[in-house]
């Protein structure tokens, strides 16, 4: 009796065991070069217009926005493509103003101020050209920096 209780617990042991997934390492190792990669390229929300390329882009996102995560994978591609010089702001990092309305042509940081997150600003010669927030509004200026 204790020799078959034995049998059937490893049996369901076994079967249990073979029926749980297996960790998949290709998002946690994405997530880590992700995670890498804005760290490389991450600057405080005073640097905005102190880059030293005339033309950019600076993502600001927070860790804890679902449409900034959503759209990151996306981000760091078109940031690797190297068709503009990316940087990234975390908002956690950085006091950044928050006001309801874009502003644009904007040369002086005390007078910038974004909507809320995701966020891409556009600089041309320390003046921020584009304010776009909202992940579908971001997306599409993405895609059309790629095709332009």
């Amino acid at each position: 009796m204790i020799l078959r209780l034995l049998f059937v617990s490893l049996t369901s042991l076994a079967i249990v065991a073979s029926c749980s997934p297996s960790i998949d390492t290709t998002n946690i190792e994405n997530a880590i070069e992700q995670e890498e990669y804005i760290n490389d390229h991450e600057i405080l929300w005073l640097d905005v217009l102190k880059q030293e390329e005339n033309n950019y882009l600076i993502f600001i996102y927070s860790k804890t926005c679902g449409h900034c995560h959503d759209m990151m994978d996306e981000i760091i591609d078109f940031a690797k493509s190297e068709i503009l010089p990316t940087y990234f702001i975390n908002t956690r990092n950085s006091n950044i103003p928050i006001n309801k309305e874009i502003h644009e042509n904007i040369s002086d940081i005390d007078e910038l101020s974004i909507i809320g997150t995701p966020t891409i600003l556009e600089i041309e010669n320390k003046v921020v050209i584009k304010n776009i927030a909202g992940i579908d509004k971001c997306l599409s200026f993405l895609i059309d920096k790629r095709v332009s």
